[in-house]
């Protein structure tokens, strides 16, 4: 995965998390000249200003050259203009020149802003509680605290898991007390006929 490809490193890089600039020498380049005005290619991605998909554009007038920049290191700001609102989504990197490593040490809106609308997409499987936690494994996830987010992500698989069991019980023939003692996986694989059951029935009904 190439981290500086520009939609994944404004939009879904964590911050703090550090990027080997060797062999992407030439995208380094791009988005410093980006940050400065100088190259101008379309961006799309999400405007949690407007809460829409839309296109993006180079906007800065950041003077110090590149040259400087690449050669010493140091803290550099980088501006995308909303091409449709004109919103800017402001974002702070800071290069190690010794080691040759980019990091995003600031951005806002922050990364959790520009994923929040998927909450949408799970409201009908998701009750409250679970939503607010599938959030929070979003915003640590965003801050690059994957080991945080994955206990989140882990409680709402475990959810759905003893959801589904729920209402499949009477097709898998296991009581409450042999489930709870099955690995994940055999849970997973002894729930399939259930929702196999249900899905041919909405296959037959739509």
């Amino acid at each position: 995965m190439n981290e500086l490809a520009l939609e994944y490193f404004f939009f879904n890089l964590p911050i703090y998390k550090p990027v080997q600039v060797t062999e992407n020498w030439d995208d380094f380049i791009f988005l410093l000249n980006l940050g400065r005005g100088h190259n101008q290619q379309d961006i799309e991605g999400y405007n949690p200003f407007r809460k829409t998909e839309s296109t993006f554009g180079g906007w800065s007038n950041i003077k110090e050259s590149i040259e400087y920049f690449t050669k010493y290191g140091g803290t550099d700001r980088i501006g995308i203009k909303c091409k449709r609102y004109g919103d800017v989504l402001d974002f702070f990197i800071h290069y190690n020149a010794d080691k040759h490593i980019l990091m995003k040490v600031g951005q806002f809106p922050s990364v959790a802003d520009f994923h929040i609308q998927e909450l949408k997409k799970y409201q009908k499987v998701l009750n409250k509680e679970k939503l607010k936690e599938f959030s929070k494994g979003i915003g640590l996830a965003a801050n690059g605290v994957g080991i945080g987010s994955f206990v989140y992500l882990r409680r709402i698989f475990e959810h759905l898991i003893w959801d589904s069991f729920d209402q499949h019980k009477n097709d898998i023939n296991k009581d409450e007390k042999e489930f709870v003692t099955l690995r994940m996986e055999d849970k997973i694989e002894s729930l399939l006929p259930g929702l196999w059951h249900t899905g041919r029935n909405l296959s037959i009904t739509n």
